[in-house]
């Protein structure tokens, strides 16, 4: 393909995408990220938290982070003008990105303008599945077959349309119900994220990410987008419309932690007293019982199979394929870490002292659970408890992710065992054991005021006989959708990070992956001088192709993938310029810039005005290698040599890919007569080595000239 074919089909690309962004906001009437903050990034309309834990819970969402509600009593009211959402005889749509922690109560919305013919998004009744009213009767009666249950601890994607003639549903992509035509009607209620303005104490338990609203229809084209096939897309341009990601808050320092997978497990040999717990997972291919259908059919499940051990000693209960309200999230012991298990059931075991004190303890599960702790008495008004015996909490039945808890109190310290378990009859699955201080009632077990219960919380000790962990990866996955800003302050040594919490360091690697083409921005304050080093990414194992830009001008930052750092014109122990990596600079590199002229790569932005261009490669050869735009064969002087070795390779104006090294001075891929242009406005021949700093020099001379001349002689003389 031709050089013309190949740029029209890219401008054409690129083009066709441009529509394709700028249809998918067109009508966006407002849109809440909820990275960090409810700020409404296109109408303005920012929303505030409601509650009697007024303190927001942002994670990993979609994009970035998300809010995570409590399902007790949390909500985001939206400010500004509620009409703006009203839509009486007007097409609308909404989009959100969603993970039901628990299902606890009917109806719960996820967003919501009110009652009756007002619009609504929420679980069906008590069911496991969503349904929209877009201004009529709600859309779950799923006439398609194929509305899927959603409380499963994954992230889906909702989308809801009102139309002139339909109201569609779509989860995770796909058209899953449709009704008939809307007869949408007024009212004065605000918009509520997690709540139903019009029928109170229906809040939402789970994460909300990315919500958006638009005054007109979307088609199915544009929802295929926004769910891109499960990665998803914003639905406006991110340097148009949307400020960078701030790791903290702006002008701020803070630190985002990423959960991770453990992998590459190597265990020792079998002790006792490993801290941690030992755990067991009984599947339905062990325990031929048919579907558990409560709690004690899973531990006659657990009493009549063995089915298989986890080697290694679990420093916490928190297994799942879904997530739970933990992130410390593992593989079951035969290593499954998805959804795939039906009808199964895990047993954990542990010897424990317990110190004096009051405490109440949580089992989370899907479905049922029980915690038993030989030797103490749990009171009776804890969550969901249904317990035979008073050592014992229980929830007996089935459910999305929830929590049972009881409380005890002991005078002396006690040294006993401690038997957990929990069965999954089909769909999601999780468990859990968290602790905390004093009785806590009915609350919900929360990383604010709980713990996983590991050796050493709450002066615990939690032993175990098992392999002990002698190496691991902990993986993790950073993704961002829009350009994400970092600040650092030379002042104080201090900088925002990304990165993976690592609880045993001569046990754990870290591995955190970030997509290529991931734009960092950083932005300094105080004083920073050139070398300084700051560590933004807090990871052993750094996978993936990172560009960084500065906000201040004139700043050149570069990203150093082995240690996580983000330096000031080079790391310590580099060199500048040094882009093939091999600890000088070299004409190796004036290619590699060469290929990133016409860019932004801030790597190769040596003046910092925002572009690569031949100034950058004047910096280079000039600033930083104290040698001359001529200096072809890179030995500090240009000279009459330097014309020896570029024309020895004879791809003089012949259009062949040159280097630096074989005449490319302008660094336009081919050796020509304008590379002897720059070479000689660069001036310095014939001037000897620079003594040190930038020097005068003469006009080209007469000798200079002549051999003008005969690189002219040399190229007739090929043609004939």
């Amino acid at each position: 393909m031709s050089r013309f074919k190949i740029a029209s089909v890219l401008a054409a690309t690129l083009v066709f995408a441009g529509i394709a962004r700028a249809e998918l906001a067109d009508g966006l009437v407002s849109y809440w990220p909820l990275d960090g903050n409810f700020v409404d990034v296109v109408g303005g309309n920012d929303g505030e938290l409601f509650g009697s834990d007024d303190e927001a819970l942002f994670e990993n969402g979609q994009f970035n982070q998300g809010i995570v509600l409590d399902g007790v009593d949390q909500y985001i009211e939206i400010g500004g003008d509620e009409s703006d959402y009203d839509f009486v005889d007007q097409e609308f749509s909404i989009s959100a990105w969603f993970r039901v922690d628990s299902f606890t109560k009917d109806w719960q919305a996820l967003i919501a303008k009110g009652e009756g013919n007002r619009w609504r998004v929420h679980r069906r009744g008590g069911e496991s599945i969503m349904t929209w009213n877009g201004g009529n009767a709600d859309v779950a009666q799923d006439p398609f077959g194929i509305n899927p249950p959603v409380d499963d601890d994954e992230i889906h994607h909702f989308v809801g349309v009102s139309t002139e003639d339909l109201v569609l549903m779509y989860i995770d992509g796909e058209l899953v119900s449709e009704g008939p035509a809307p007869a949408v009607e007024n009212n004065d209620m605000p918009v509520m994220i997690g709540e139903n303005p019009d029928a109170r104490n229906r809040t939402w338990h789970g994460l909300i990410d990315d919500v958006a609203i638009w005054g007109r229809a979307i088609d199915e084209n544009e929802v295929a987008q926004l769910w891109n096939g499960g990665t998803g897309a914003i639905p406006t341009e991110p340097p148009e419309v949307l400020p960078p990601i701030f790791i903290e808050q702006e002008d701020n320092i803070g630190r985002r932690a990423y959960n991770s997978n453990q992998t590459n497990s190597v265990f020792g040999e079998v002790a006792s007293g490993v801290p941690g717990w030992s755990a067991r997972i009984v599947t339905a291919a062990d325990h031929g019982l048919g579907q558990l259908d409560n709690h004690t059919i899973a531990e006659e499940a657990l009493d009549e199979a063995e089915g298989t051990k986890g080697n290694n000693a679990y420093q916490v209960v928190d297994f799942g394929g879904g997530g739970g309200t933990f992130g410390d999230t593992q593989p079951y012991p035969n290593g499954v870490a998805d959804e795939s298990q039906d009808d199964f059931a895990v047993q954990v075991t542990a010897n424990v002292k317990i110190p004096p004190g009051e405490y109440t303890v949580g089992c989370g599960s899907d479905d049922g659970c029980q915690v038993t702790i030989a030797g103490v008495e749990f009171t009776l008004d804890g969550l969901a408890n249904d317990a035979f015996e008073e050592d014992q909490i229980r929830f007996e039945g089935n459910r999305g992710h929830a929590w049972t808890t009881g409380s005890f109190s002991l005078d002396a310290e006690l040294e006993t065992t401690i038997v957990g378990s929990f069965h999954e009859r089909g769909g999601g699955d999780s468990f859990e054991i968290a602790i905390t201080e004093g009785d806590a009632g009915s609350e919900t077990p929360n990383p604010g005021g709980w713990e996983l219960l590991r050796d050493g919380t709450l002066g615990w000790e939690v032993k175990t006989d098992a392999a002990p962990l002698l190496s691991a990866d902990l993986a993790a996955s950073a993704s961002f959708a829009r350009e994400v800003e970092f600040d650092v302050n030379g002042d104080t040594g201090a900088s925002d990070q990304i990165g993976i919490d690592n609880p045993n360091p001569d046990v754990y690697r870290t591995v955190l992956n970030i997509p290529d083409g991931t734009v960092f921005q950083i932005k300094a304050t105080g004083e920073v001088s050139s070398g300084e080093a700051f560590t933004i990414v807090d990871a052993d194992v750094i996978n993936g192709s990172i560009t960084v830009n500065s906000v201040v001008a004139g700043q050149n930052w570069v990203f150093d993938n082995a240690t996580g750092q983000v330096c000031l014109d080079f790391c310590p122990g580099g060199v500048a310029g040094d882009y093939n990596g091999n600890g000088m600079r070299d004409a190796g590199d004036l290619d590699l810039q060469a290929a990133a002229l016409g860019g932004n790569d801030a790597a190769f932005d040596l003046n910092g005005d925002g572009s690569v261009d031949f100034a950058d490669r004047q910096q280079w050869l000039e600033g930083l290698s104290n040698t001359y735009i001529g200096d072809w064969n890179f030995d500090g002087q240009f000279n009459s040599s330097d014309f020896v070795s570029v024309f020895t390779t004879a791809k003089y104006e012949t259009g062949a890919a040159a280097t630096f090294a074989e005449g490319d001075s302008n660094g336009d891929g081919v050796f020509s007569s304008s590379d002897f242009v720059v070479a000689f406005t660069g001036g310095g021949y014939e001037g000897g080595a620079r003594a040190g700093g930038l020097q005068t020099v003469p006009e080209p001379s007469s000798i200079a000239l002549i051999l003008f001349g005969l690189c002219g002689l040399l190229r007739v003389a090929r043609r004939k």
